[in-house]
């Protein structure tokens, strides 16, 4: 690691969060629809 963190490197860190909070929406919507699709197949 670098001891000093310039600000692209802290931008690049918060578009990664980010990107990593909208992945995790997207994994939790998508299992909640094929919870239901499941459930409407049974």
């Amino acid at each position: 690691m670098y001891a000093r963190v310039s600000s692209s490197d802290q931008n690049i860190d918060r578009q990664l969060r980010v990107i990593e909070a909208v992945t995790q929406q997207e994994f939790t919507v998508s299992k909640t629809e094929a919870q239901s699709h499941i459930a409407y197949i049974i």
